[in-house]
Formats: C-alpha cells, sequence, structure tokens
C-alpha cells in the first residue's frame, strides 16, 4: 500500500517482497525458487567423456590388413566402447580415427586432406563405417555375407548364434539395412515361427528391444517344452507302475 505521501510500503506482512511466504531469498517460501522442487544442490551433472575416458575402455587398433573379419571385430570393439565411455557422436569419429594405425591411418589422412579436417570428423560413426567397408571390404565378399543376411534364420532353436552372426552381418551390409526399422524387419523376418508373430505384436521399433522380446518369449517356449517333457514321462512312469501293480488272474 501507500502512505499519504504516494510512497509504497514494503516492509508489511501482505505482500512484503522481503519477508513472508512470498519470500524468494530464504528457501521455505511457497513460490521459492530454492525451495522444493527446485533444490539440485545434490545433483552432480554426469561429466562429458574425454579422450582419456575412451582409451581406459580399450579400443582395438586397426591396421588396414586384417581383412572383413578384423574390420568386424573393430566395429563392433568400437560400439561397446562408444557405450560404455558414454562417447558423445560428435566425438565418435574422431576418436576411432585415432585408433587407425599403418595403412589404415595413411588412407584416413589423405581422406581428410581431400574433403578437409572439419569435414572428416563431422561425419557420423555410421557414414564412417559405410566409407570403410567400401574401402577394405571386396565387393564379391560383401555380396556374399548380404546373400548370408537375407537367408539368415534361426536353427535349432539356437536364438545366441542367430543374434551374434545378424550382428556381424548387419555391420557390414549396410544397403540391406538402411535404418532402425530395417533392422528390426529383419531381425523378426529370421525368427522361428513359434515366436515370430508374438513379437511382432509386440511392435518393437529398437532392435535391442525385438532382442530382449525375442529372448524371453524364447526363454518362455523352452521352459515350456521341458515341463512338457517332464509331464510325458512321469505318466509314462505311472502308467508302468499301474501296469506292474496290476493283480494276476488264475483260470
Amino acid at each position: 500500500m501507500r502512505d499519504g505521501g504516494g510512497q509504497e510500503e514494503v516492509n508489511g506482512n501482505g505482500g512484503n517482497r522481503n519477508g513472508g511466504n512470498g519470500n524468494r531469498g530464504n528457501g521455505n517460501g511457497n513460490g521459492n525458487r530454492g525451495g522444493n522442487g527446485y533444490n539440485f544442490r545434490g545433483f552432480v551433472p554426469a561429466r562429458e567423456c574425454t579422450y582419456q575416458d575412451f582409451l581406459k575402455c580399450q579400443p582395438l587398433s586397426f591396421n588396414g590388413t586384417e581383412g572383413v573379419v578384423g574390420l568386424t571385430r573393430w566395429f563392433k570393439k568400437m560400439e561397446t566402447v562408444f557405450h560404455i565411455s558414454n562417447c558423445p557422436e560428435r566425438y565418435q569419429v574422431k576418436y576411432a580415427s585415432c585408433t587407425l594405425l599403418n595403412s589404415a591411418l595413411t588412407w584416413w589422412n589423405s581422406h581428410k586432406r581431400t574433403i578437409r579436417i572439419e569435414a572428416a570428423y563431422a561425419m557420423s560413426w555410421a557414414e564412417l563405417m559405410k566409407l570403410m567397408i567400401e574401402v577394405y571390404c571386396p565387393r564379391n565378399e560383401v555380396q556374399k555375407m548380404e546373400t548370408e543376411l537375407w537367408n539368415l534364420v534361426v536353427k535349432g532353436n539356437d536364438l545366441t548364434a542367430y543374434t551374434r552372426r545378424f550382428q556381424e552381418l548387419v555391420l557390414l551390409c549396410t544397403r540391406m539395412v538402411l535404418n532402425e526399422e530395417d533392422k528390426v524387419e529383419r531381425f523378426v523376418g529370421g525368427l522361428p515361427d513359434n515366436i515370430q508373430g508374438n513379437v511382432i505384436a509386440a511392435e518393437p521399433t529398437k532392435f535391442q528391444d525385438a532382442i530382449r522380446i525375442a529372448n524371453n518369449l524364447m526363454d518362455q517356449k523352452m521352459k515350456g517344452y521341458v515341463r512338457s517333457v517332464e509331464n510325458k514321462r512321469r505318466l509314462d512312469n505311472n502308467s508302468r507302475d499301474t501296469q506292474g501293480q496290476q493283480p494276476v488272474f488264475k483260470r
């Protein structure tokens, strides 16, 4: 309120700027910024991955002479290192390229000069993988792997072996698997009929979700099969015991 001279009163209890319930500074008011719901003093933000953090995860090096198998192993290990070290996407190509040695390093330095350093390090990890596949994987080898991926299915309920081989092939068959949706669709297509329909019904959008759902369903199917076998064995044993206990009638 204002007094007779028109000056505003600022020390009263009602709309008091310095005290009362509206206080922003004491941490106890209902609307205060340091009060309930806004106190971040105990929060510690995650530290960004450094190159030293990346190296502690022991990434593999790549020389350029290891062939398709060696390149696949390098890809897989690098993606594991990215995950463990929480490496942000903007650093992935820069850190990964530091593990290139000998002829692979010579190729990378030449490529950087061709497209300029800024453009080289602005590439995504997927773009670098595709480029290295074109350089280090003979076209006929890639075609063989594409054919294998096209025909890959679960054999003998061994979902683990199927998943492992699928992951190896999709790293190199980039023309067949352009995005996450393609990867999920092709993975589900190779599952056995007894779980495929249920996985499709779950509508997974991420590859890891599709793997998890398929594994859970396969475990349930296998447990059900084991129970069925045990029940059949138990019934057979009971039947034999009953037959052995039947009295023999003499004529």
